[in-house]
Formats: structure tokens, sequence, C-alpha cells
């Protein structure tokens, strides 16, 4: 509704079936991402935040400003990504279920990548174009449906935040052997909910043995949900803590 109703647009971030699975971070959540910021991060969060208005998502005062909670996480990670890889100027960039594309956005907002992909179901990529085209940003991104035929696709980066946890084994092999096992670092947010709701995911250890790399899990902060880990891998790896 949202990727083809301007009304439904207007609001999106708010909508309550939206809110149910994305745009539901808290203040202290936002407090807490704000505090692991690196300083080159700050210093850029007008421009990240620069797309809040689109979709009428809520902005509270947070620390010294007026953001969204939400884009304070997507800030969070691309300050992870900094602290462990420095520059991603010229990267090759993969993320599985990109949402609306807010993620993507603050890292090509920071940095000259060479491509970004977006893997998704084809109804939120539909809503995803719509975003980074009111952000004026959709050229510098690519969109493969989910359901497509998918080919192996090297990449520098993969990048999957409470997205590549929740889905199938099946799908996750897919993913693993198309996109994980192609990239040369990789970053993933991992859910460990998926039992709740009956869908048969690898647990993290599981996907770190399925995925041929040499990761580090460590404890997501601040947590999300109970037991949810950061599974990381690829040279230059920096300053997250082993668990």
């Amino acid at each position: 509704m949202a990727a083809n109703d301007d009304e439904c647009f207007s609001t999106f971030k708010t909508h309550p079936d939206y809110t149910r699975v994305l745009e539901h971070c808290t203040v202290g959540q936002g407090e807490a991402y704000r505090r692991c910021l690196l300083p080159c991060v700050v210093d850029m969060l007008d421009k990240l935040s620069d797309a809040d208005n689109i979709g009428g998502g809520a902005t509270p005062f947070i620390v010294d400003r007026c953001i969204s909670p939400n884009t304070l996480r997507y800030a969070k990670v691309l300050s992870d990504l900094c602290t462990m890889w420095g520059s991603l100027d010229g990267m090759r960039i993969v993320e599985v279920g990109g949402g609306y594309g807010g993620q993507g956005k603050v890292i090509c907002d920071m940095f000259d990548i060479a491509s970004y992909t977006i893997v998704d179901l084809s109804e939120a990529l539909d809503l995803t174009a719509r975003y980074l085209a009111a952000a004026a940003c959709k050229s510098r991104f690519n969109f493969v449906p989910a359901k497509m035929s998918h080919t192996p696709r090297p990449c520098d980066l993969f990048i999957s935040n409470y997205a590549l946890s929740e889905c199938s084994l099946t799908v996750q092999q897919t993913y693993i052997d198309c996109y994980v096992r192609q990239s040369s670092r990789g970053y993933v947010t991992y859910n460990e909910t998926s039992a709740a709701y009956g869908v048969d995911s690898a647990s993290a250890l599981t996907f770190v043995s399925l995925s041929g790399k040499d990761c580090t899990i460590a404890d997501e902060y601040p947590r999300t949900f109970s037991e949810n880990s950061i599974v990381t891998w690829g040279d230059g790896y920096g300053g997250m803590t082993k668990s």
C-alpha cells in the first residue's frame, strides 16, 4: 500500500502493521545507539537523518537533536562497519532484507560505494524503491526480488539485519551459497526468534558452520531481543568483543 498510495506512503512508518516489523526502536535504544557512534558518524547525523521526514516517522529529541531512533540504529551499524573496515569507498555491497532502504541510504550518504544490491520480497522492494527515490538516491541501488532464481554474486561486504536469520533454512542456504560465500566481509544482526513463529531457521552457530567463513559472534548492543547477536567476518576486523 505504501509503495502505491501517496497517503499511505506519507505516514507508513507509524502504521501499526508496519511498526510490528520495523520502525519500533525506543527512545532508550536510540540513546544507547547514539552513545556508540564514532565521531565521524556523529558529524554526519544531519545528512543521515535528512530523510526522517519521508514516511512520517517519529523524531523525538535524543541527546542533542530530533532524530528517529531507527535512523540512529542505522547509524550505529554504519559506525560498526567503519570500526571494522574503515572506508567503504569502492565496495560492492549486498544487503538481504533492506526494509525501506534506511541502512543503504546512510551508508551511501557517507561513502562512494561501487554498487549496492538489496535482496527482498517484491512488495518490500517496491517500497524501498519509492523511499530511496524520495530520498534522491535510488539510482545508486540495484534491486533483486527474493523469489527470482539467484546466481552467485561476488561482493566486498554482505549485510543483513534481522532478516537472513528469520528465513527458513532452505532460503538461508540459497543466500549463503549465492551471497555469503561470495563475500569478503560480512555483518549480520542475528535474531533467535524464528522457533516462536514456526520457522526452521538456523541458529547463529549453525549459520556460522554453514557459511564457510571464519566468523566472530558478539552480543548485540543494545539487545533488542534476548539472545540476539552480531555475526561478522572478513579482513581488517576491528573492535567488537568476541563472545
